[in-house]
């Protein structure tokens, strides 16, 4: 059994060593694009406040 996982992770290597940089990217930019959202929501409901009225997009 730990033979077999062996060869799959000789097999997977090449894989694994390409798709977890790409993997990695994916993920920081998936926290960055969800913060700058979160940010410009944020903008949002204040200006929203202090104009006492819906600018851009409405919710």
């Amino acid at each position: 059994m730990f033979l077999v996982m062996f060869m799959l992770l000789v097999i997977l290597s090449p894989f694994i060593i390409i798709l977890a940089p790409l993997l990695g990217g994916l993920l920081a930019f998936g926290i960055v694009m969800g913060w700058l959202f979160r940010l410009v929501d944020a903008v949002h409901d204040a200006v929203n406040r202090v104009l006492g009225k819906h600018v851009g997009l409405a919710k």
